[in-house]
Formats: structure tokens, sequence, C-alpha cells
């Protein structure tokens, strides 16, 4: 125990004690000396008087008799009895410690006590929501519980009191941890050097270099506050320390802090840091919550066309999210899940939605505020080049109004990242699969974090835990929990097979049936003695959870009145065919299979139906928990960045992507130069360009009859002609593989990236501006690549064309390549673009460039056939480049006469 526990027992007494040794060895029966020290407290439950106690009751504990419960051995070492300190706190003798009796004896103040209590109950696997006060009052410790966390519970809670001279100690703590750290690396490079040169390690310096007596604000997060506050704790007091230092702002990972500023800034700050009224308390400040974001639906449907037919995949339900709850939609396969959800938050775009949607009492539709509707698809969709944290600043770029500073939103993405549990990993790449990045729990909090940047007042979320192992399924719900008490959001998703400890986190449960049909909404502590009534019975040791599954699945059927079969021997009677049985119960009866999904799909038809007789039933009052509750204020509307402002924004992120895949757009520049510089190489240097004799008689050139000339025409004009034909050759082979190449390296800018383009554009992201955006970086991308390829050309070919028309010349090709794989990248699926881009290139850039049979020039300058002319300049990206390139060189020619 340190002494602030030392403190706690401060008015208990020590005493010398003496126990009675009836084996001695010697015989006597002497008493023996152990010179064992204790703590004594007063208790109910003594065996008698012990060490002297008085029979007097003790006014503060208002106990009788004293019950040692911890001391010191003959060693020196502490001994301590949480189950006699349990007895005696218990004062009732329940086996369960209230918060009144912990209150009275612990002696802590507000904020350590709700720590305490908090804390010990997580550690023994129950969730406490520490922002609700009539839970905190209402709580009950168990003795297992306390036995078993009592000290570790209580050296949590005894750190969120500090004075100046602690704060010192701990000050100097973290710096001899982190100079400690330090010192290993430097080993460990050190020992990597000696391997590598034989050398023998200055000792000196490395030792020099351990001291460290400054600390960053950052330092927190991986010191031993760590172990007591949690992220967004640390993060709250590191901005408080921030601000006090400097009011200039700044990153709060940046700041250097000194050891007296330390003790001064930190007891200061640590209470409000703390306390529960300071938890996100800017983020809930920044947004203007009120009194949250109430959804309401009545005889909601969504139907979509199946074979030409309409369908409802949601059939018409009533239900309520409250505002500020967390709501499970649950149910099995194909029970319309994501469907409600997609109907609700206004993205059911491949379907119809009818019935009545009311936000906050006011009949309103989803999409006239989906500025405040977050939306979390099943799949992770971030951006895996960024680092997570500026995965969140982007998104907060785009999304937040108006006038936010780059400042907010770097502070808001801090108390993101502290809230989500991210801080640690905030600058580790986010990754993909076969890119190394961050674990898949995370990953998945990224994603809620891209929502949770726009600060929204209603968050969907399809799927959030699944792929995930059960502890990260557990922190991933607590976080959302945490979301709704600390900053009022709304939250609504759709979970499989939650735990139930998961389950227990959710304040309401809407429980779905195939069809879309609705069998139960209301709390989910109410959802097992619903379906109780309905004879349905859960077996021991089942969660909750997946019965309910079962239930709605219509796998299950209620205990038949009167029977004597027992629910675990129905429960796996019903689950038989599923197990493997099948085969044997169809080679018995012949179609029992058909015969039992049948009866499954007349259970489920009657646990709807039960379900709107019971809805029907309910009284007014009871009805209220799904009727929309009185007319209160709509959200308010917010204004974000324009159109050029997120033209600028989309293309700084483009061109960090592209300075993250460097080594890829490394390898795709080689083989686009190196193709150019190969086929450059094996045509030679052109002929054009080189001296010529065509031995004519000089005779002939002076004689006045022209007719003397005829024999020598083919001579005369052989160079240009063979020329001519060597250029367009030339020409034809170096666009069409340019084209090819860059079309299909550009293609990845579209194809890469098509879920998070759609994930933006549902989200309010202005579509026109993201497609500026890329045309603009990669423009300069590969126009780079191929003013790198003209230049090769130019040298290895020996034109005689101006270099500056050479250039151009290239560079419209890029262009041109870049257009069309842009194009063919939106309207192809992603599976097949590569094949259609290399196609289109290779076959419309050969056979329509004028260079060959069936559009070679002839046809394409011949009046009559003005069609293919239109058509070859329009899909043929080669067309134009060979033509250009003929002309250039031709016109360096001098005139040609007798």
């Amino acid at each position: 125990c340190n002494s602030s526990h030392a403190r706690r027992f401060s008015d208990f007494s020590l005493e010398e004690v003496d126990d009675d040794d009836d084996d001695d060895d010697s015989g006597n029966d002497a008493p023996k000396r152990t010179s064992r020290v204790a703590f004594d407290v007063e208790t109910s439950e003594g065996n008698g008087k012990e060490s002297g106690a008085e029979d007097a009751p003790n006014k503060e504990y208002g106990i009788h008799s004293r019950r040692k419960f911890m001391g010191f051995d003959l060693d020196g070492n502490i001994w301590f009895d949480a189950d006699i300190l349990f007895d005696t706190l218990d004062a009732d003798g329940s086996e369960d410690l209230s918060y009144e009796e912990l209150n009275t004896f612990m002696q802590l103040d507000g904020v350590e006590l709700v720590h305490f209590i908090t804390t010990m109950n997580e550690l023994g696997g129950i969730y406490v929501d520490d922002e609700d006060e009539s839970t905190m009052n209402s709580l009950l410790v168990p003795r297992h519980i306390f036995t078993e966390h009592f000290l570790e519970a209580l050296e949590v809670a005894s750190n969120f009191s500090c004075t100046k001279h602690e704060a010192e100690l701990l000050f100097d703590e973290i710096c001899a941890a982190k100079a400690e750290a330090k010192a290993k690396n430097e080993t460990i490079e050190n020992g990597k050097s000696r391997r590598r040169s034989g050398s023998v390690p200055n000792v000196g310096s490395r030792r020099g270099s351990r001291k460290v007596s400054v600390l960053y604000i950052s330092d927190l997060f991986d010191s031993k506050c760590a172990g007591f506050m949690s992220e967004a704790q640390l993060n709250a007091l590191a901005k408080k320390i921030r601000d006090a230092k400097s009011k200039k702002g700044g990153s709060i990972h940046d700041i250097a802090i000194s050891r007296a500023e330390f003790a001064t800034y930190y007891p200061k700050m640590l209470e409000d840091a703390t306390g529960r009224d300071h938890r996100l308390k800017d983020f809930r400040e920044k947004s203007n919550f009120g009194e949250g974001f109430d959804v309401s639906f009545t005889r909601l449907c969504l139907s979509v066309k199946v074979g030409g037919k309409s369908v409802n995949v949601v059939n018409n339900l009533t239900g309520r999210l409250q505002a500020k709850t967390m709501t499970a939609v649950m149910g099995g396969s194909g029970s319309g899940k994501t469907s409600l959800l997609n109907a609700l938050s206004g993205r059911a775009s491949y379907g119809e939605v009818s019935g009545t949607i009311r936000i906050n009492g006011i009949k309103s539709s989803i999409e006239e505020h989906k500025n405040e509707v977050g939306y979390v698809p099943q799949d992770d969709i971030v951006y895996h080049e960024l680092t997570v944290r500026e995965n969140l600043i982007y998104s907060g770029r785009f999304q937040l109004k108006v006038g936010t500073s780059k400042q907010e939103v770097a502070d808001l993405a801090d108390e993101v990242l502290a809230y989500l549990g991210l801080t640690k990993v905030k600058d580790s790449i986010v990754g993909a699969v076969g890119k190394r990045g961050i674990s898949g729990g995370e990953r998945k909090r990224v994603n809620i974090g891209i929502e949770l940047m726009r600060k929204p007042q209603i968050l969907f979320l399809d799927e959030p835990t699944s792929g995930l192992d059960s502890s990260s399924a557990m922190l991933l719900t607590k976080c959302l929990r945490s979301l709704v008490s600390n900053s009022g959001i709304t939250v609504c998703g759709v979970i499989h097979q939650p735990r139930k400890y998961i389950f227990d986190l959710f304040h309401a449960l809407i429980l779905l049936t195939d069809g879309g049909n609705m069998v139960y909404a209301g709390p989910t502590s109410q959802a097992e003695e619903y379906f109780t009534k309905l004879n349905y019975v859960l077996p021991s040791g089942e969660g909750v959870a997946d019965w309910l599954i079962d239930v709605s699945s219509g796998r299950l059927r209620p205990v038949r009145r009167g029977g004597v079969q027992n629910a675990l021997a129905q429960s796996y009677y019903q689950k038989g065919p599923a197990a493997g049985f099948g085969n044997r119960r169809k080679a018995a009866g012949g179609n029992t299979i058909e015969k039992s999904m049948e009866r499954a799909k007349i259970t489920r038809q009657g646990l709807a139906r039960a379900w709107n007789e019971y809805f029907a039933g309910l009284s007014h009052i009871d009805k209220e928990q799904f009727l929309p509750p009185k007319r209160f204020g709509l959200p308010s509307t917010r204004k974000r960045p324009g159109f050029f402002k997120q033209v600028g924004i989309q293309t700084r992120r483009n061109f960090l992507i592209i300075r993250r895949n460097w080594s890829i757009k490394f390898i795709d520049t080689c083989f686009i130069v190196g193709a150019v510089a190969l086929i450059s190489g094996l045509e030679g240097i052109f002929d054009i360009t080189e001296d010529v004799d065509p031995l004519i008689p000089y005779e002939a050139l002076v004689s006045d009859d022209q007719d003397d000339l005829i024999p020598f025409f083919p001579q005369l004009f052989a160079y240009a002609m063979s020329a001519s034909a060597a250029m367009q050759e030339y020409a034809l082979k170096v666009g069409v593989i340019t084209a090819v190449l860059v079309g299909l390296a550009a293609s990845r800018v579209i194809t890469s990236y098509k879920l998070q383009f759609f994930r933006e554009s549902a989200s309010g992201y202005n579509p026109f501006a993201y497609f500026v955006s890329i045309n603009l970086s990669s423009t300069i991308e590969h126009g780079s690549q191929i003013l790198l390829c003209s230049v090769v050309g130019y040298w290895l070919r020996g034109s005689a064309a101006p270099i500056y028309a050479y250039f151009v010349d290239f560079l419209l090709l890029g262009w041109l390549s870049v257009s069309w794989s842009f194009l063919l990248s939106v309207v192809t699926p992603t599976s097949s673009t590569t094949v259609v881009i290399g196609f289109f290139m290779a076959f419309f850039g050969l056979l329509f460039s004028g260079g060959l049979a069936p559009a070679t020039y002839v046809e394409i300058y011949d009046p009559a056939r003005k069609a293919l002319a239109a058509f070859c300049g329009l899909v043929s990206p080669t067309r134009y480049f060979i033509e250009t390139s003929a002309v250039n060189e031709h016109r360096t020619l001098p005139p040609q006469s007798g």
C-alpha cells in the first residue's frame, strides 16, 4: 500500500498480536509471541472481543467489536484479509456492499469513489455507467468482486488526488522510465552497429545520453498515468496543461514541460480532467446536441424489385430510437437488419421507402439532416496509406462547418482518438490486407472515428463487431456506450451474436425475423420476460442474445403447456437438423426437413403476429416508448466547406497518398520509361536526320529537260519516303504501348478508392470536387512520367522536330490516356477494369489510329467518310499523336526543288 492507502486506514490502531500455539514442540502450553502488527476495525460479526476491544459501539461506523483485516508479520510483509474487511462493512449482512456503505468507510472524495467503484466492478466483468447518478447510488458490489479486486481498485482510485511533492515524484518516475527506455533502444542500436562494423561502442556517450529532464506532454500516454487514467482523461489533462502553458495552442504532443511546471500544473488540472463533468467537454460544447436526436418511425416499409416483383425487405415496422440511447438491431440472416438501418439513415437508394419518419417528434426526412447523421459501414472503408490521425483530420476538414480552424480540427481529432483508445497508434499507418498496419479492432475504431469527426447527433453502425474477437468487440461497444453517456449521441447498430456483457450495454433492442417483420422492440432488460410469457424458456447456461436470435429464426418453439419436456431437451430437438442429424431424419421421414422448414416459417409468422397483437394491446403509457415524443427543436443545419475548399483538401490528400505509395509509383515509372527507351533503342536514330547522297548525276540536275530527272525521282525522294514510313511505325509502337501502360497505372486512382468515394459522396462530399482533384493530381503525376518518357525518346531517337513540340505531343497522349482510363474505371466493374482498359487502348490505339487498316489516313481523309474520321478522332488515344508526330517531323525538311 502506498502513502495514500496508509492515510485511508489512519483511524485504525496498531498492536502487537499474541497467537496461541497448542502444538509447540517443547510441549509448553504458554502463549507464543509472534510480534505481528495488525490493523483492527470494529465489527458486529467478531468471535467475541479481540485485542482488548471495548463493548461500546463505534460512533463512526455503528459497529461493536474489532477484527484484524491487515497487518505486518515478523518479516515485515503486509498481510490482508479482504473477507474480514467485507464482513466489517456489510452491516446488513446482505453479501453486497452498497454505495453508502463504501462511501462511509472509504473516505474518498466524489471523483475517487466513483472511479473506485467503477474500476472494481469492471475488473469483475460488470459495466457501470458512472455518468448516471441513480445507477451509482443504487450500485451493489458483490463479495467475490470486492475480495478479489479491492486493493487493485483502491490503487487506481488513490491516484486521482495529488500534492505538489507527489507530482514532482511522478515527474521523476516518468523521466526515469523514459531514460531507461531510451538507453535500452540505444543499446539495441549500438549492438546492431557493432555487429555491422565490429567496433566497440562509446559507453560514456551512451551513458550520458540517458538523462532526461524535460518531458513532452505526449509522454503521459506511455507513463504510469495510463495505468489509472483513460486515454480520454489523459487527453483532457494534456489539453489543460497545454492551454495553461501556452496561449498559442498547438499540438498537445509537441509541447515540452519542465519539472517545476509539471508540479505546478498537474495537481490543479488532474481533478478537472478526471471529473465526470469534464469528459469530452469540448466535444459537447462544440456540438449542438441539445435534447438529442430522436427518430421514430411508423409503418416503415422498404420494397425492392426482385424478378420484376416488388418485395418488402422491411415490412410495416413501428418503433423508436430514443435520444441519447443505444439500440441494437438483431435477427437471423435475411431478416432485414441492414435494410432497416439503410431506410432509417436515408441510404436505401436501391429501393422505395414508405411510411412516416419523425425527427424529434416532427415529421421530416433524414436526408434533410444528413450533416447530423453518421453511418459506419460494415467494411472498414478508410485510406490505408494515411495514419490513424490523418484519416480523422481529413474527415474533420471535409465535414465540420465552415470557419473551423485547423487547431480546432486537430484538437477534436485528438479527443476522438483518446476516446476510442487510439492515441498510442495515432501515427501508425492504417494498412490493409497485404500491407501491415494496425490491428483489426483498431481499424474498426478508426472507421467509427471518421464519422465522429463530423460530430453527428445520431450514429448508425452496420455490424461494428463482426470479425472481432470478444475482447476487441467489448472494447468497441464500451466506447460506443461512453459516447452515448458522455456526448449525448444516439447510437443504433446491427450486431451478431454478442456476448452477455456486450448485449447488456445496449439500452434497447429491435428484434427482426425473416421478411423484415418485427418480433420485439423495447428495453433489452425486458426481452427475456416478453418471450417467457410466450412460453419460451431460456436454457441454463445459454446467452440471452443467442437465444433471442434462435427464437426469432423459428428454430425454437414454445414449450407445450402441460408437457413434461424440459427446455434443454426442447432446444436440442429443434436444433438437431442444424447439428448434423438431418440425414438420419430424412432417411426415416422422407420430407422431414421440408416440414421442419415450413414449421419454422409458421413459427416466425406467429411471432410477428404475436408482437403486433401485444403492441396493439399496450396502454397509452406503455406505448410512449414507441411513439414520437413531444416536439422539440430540430437539429440546426451547418454549412460545409465549399467546392474550391474541398478541391484543395482532396488534392493535398491525393499528393500525400502518392508520396506514401512512392515505391509503386517508381515501379510504374520504370516500366513506362523503360518501354519507351527499349522501343527507341531498337528503332535507332531517325533516318531523316542523317545525311544521304541520292547519287544523281550532275548533268541530270542541270539539264534543261525536266524529263531527264524522271528516272531519278525514286532516288531523290527515297530518303524522305522511307523516313516517313519509319516515323509512323515508331509513333504507332510508342503511342500504343505508352497509352496502355499509363492507362493501367492511372486506373488505380479510381479502382483502389472506389469504396472510399462511395462512402464520402453518401456522406455529403462534393463528388465533382473529388473528380476535379484527382484530375489535378493525376495530371501532375502522369505528366511527369510522360515528360520523362519524351526526354528519353527524344534523346535515343534523334528527332528532327523541335523539342517543345515533341514534349507537348507526348504530354497530350498521356493526358488523353488518363482521361479514358478514368472514364472506363468509373463505368466498369472493378474486377474487369484492367482487361477493359488494356483492350480499349490496344484495340482502338492500333486499328483506328490512321497507321493501319481499316482506318488508314487515306480512308480518314476521304471526304466521303467523315463519320469514320470523327469516330477515329473520338475513340483512338493515338490518333492525333501519330499524325502530329509526322507533321512535326516533316515540317523540319527543307523545300525540295530541282
